[in-house]
């Protein structure tokens, strides 16, 4: 049901905003590949600027 996913992704989004940089790239750090790729677009589609792109790309990497 997309209205499920959509509540749960705006959940997730709500507590990301209130992480600290550190903290959610070292949460990050511990996801499977699959998780952060997912989590990454998930805060593209809400153009939530919850880290910096830079901190992104060298985690991602």
């Amino acid at each position: 049901d997309f209205q499920n996913l959509h509540d749960g992704l705006f959940s997730i989004m709500e507590s990301l905003a209130e992480m600290s940089e550190d903290h959610l790239l070292a949460k990050m750090s511990r996801m499977q590949p699959f998780d952060q790729r997912l989590l990454k677009s998930c805060i593209c589609m809400l153009s939530m600027e919850v880290v910096p792109h830079d901190a992104f790309r060298t985690s991602m990497q």
